[in-house]
């Protein structure tokens, strides 16, 4: 997979800087450089968080709805590191309780392109998987949304 990236963003990557912290209305700049990035293929993302993003109609899907060509479609290699991740951490994804079905292809994408995981996650076990803990097991690069920004070096 010939790939630019430097980052694979998670579900919460969008939606908590989007809704809480750093809201389109006051961070017009961000949200302009994050497309920039994403036209690029530096910030990549599997298609399965567009799809968990718009679960809900709000303004940032209005925002990303017209983006979905940048977002990534499954091949052979990142569905073996979904099957590898499913089958070490089976808790990663339990759809009865709501948890993101995106979790494992953002770090099975990130695994095979060799990016870093950006999210808005902490901790997590192995009886209670969450992206950073696989990302530690499986050696993959998981950093948090500041931490993006300051490896962009950015300033608002």
């Amino acid at each position: 997979m010939e790939i630019t990236a430097k980052y694979c963003f998670d579900t919460s990557a969008f939606i908590e800087p989007w809704n809480t912290f750093y809201p389109m209305e006051q961070f017009p700049l961000l949200w302009s450089n994050i497309e920039s990035l994403m036209l690029e293929q530096v910030i990549v993302s599997p298609l399965e968080v567009y799809f968990e993003i718009n679960k809900k109609d709000d303004s940032l899907f209005e925002w990303i709805k017209n983006k979905k060509s940048l977002f990534l479609d499954l091949n052979s290699e990142i569905e073996i590191s979904v099957k590898l991740i499913m089958s070490r951490f089976p808790k990663l994804v339990d759809e009865r309780k709501n948890k993101s079905v995106a979790d494992p292809f953002v770090i099975a994408l990130a695994h095979v392109t060799g990016t870093k995981v950006v999210t808005f996650e902490k901790g997590g076990t192995d009886s209670r998987p969450k992206i950073p803990n696989v990302c530690r097991d499986l050696a993959v690069d998981c950093i948090g949304f500041i931490d993006f920004i300051r490896n962009e070096q950015w300033v608002f």
